[in-house]
């Protein structure tokens, strides 16, 4: 019997030490993030629009109905992303709205910054903003 608690501790501490990155590196850009504000504005309510930066510089999430994909590169809080493409689903008006928006918003995107798990991407000046946090 006690071999088998120890086993469970030992697999427990095991587990733990296997802990993604962004859960204990709050500056790194490679997450899943849950977009909030668009241009300062407030996501619809039941919005399900994400953005996900993978390691190999890649993008992908929803725009608020139809998936996205595509490049991204940075370097220090600049970044800078490639084309991208999406699904086309048919969407609701307010829906489509948000969408276009969010993909417009983010084509101008070219500086980020991230303060307790809170990702604001901005265009130089910051007059375009999309804000969003660590899902």
């Amino acid at each position: 019997m006690k071999h088998l608690i120890a086993t469970v501790i030992v697999a427990s501490i095991s587990a733990c030490s296997h802990i993604p990155a962004s859960s204990t590196d709050n500056n790194t850009l490679q997450d899943q993030w849950l977009i909030t504000s668009i241009n300062k504005m407030a996501v619809i309510s039941d919005s399900k629009a994400t953005i996900t930066f993978t390691e190999d510089n890649k993008i992908n999430g929803n725009a608020s109905c139809n998936n996205f994909f595509g490049g991204y590169t940075q370097q220090d809080n600049k970044i800078d992303f490639g084309p991208t493409a999406s699904t086309k689903m048919l969407c609701m008006d307010n829906v489509n709205q948000q969408e276009q928006r969010f993909l417009q918003v983010l084509s101008n995107v070219d500086h980020y910054q991230i303060d307790n798990n809170t990702l604001i991407l901005s265009n130089e000046n910051n007059s375009e903003t999309i804000t969003a946090i660590r899902r």
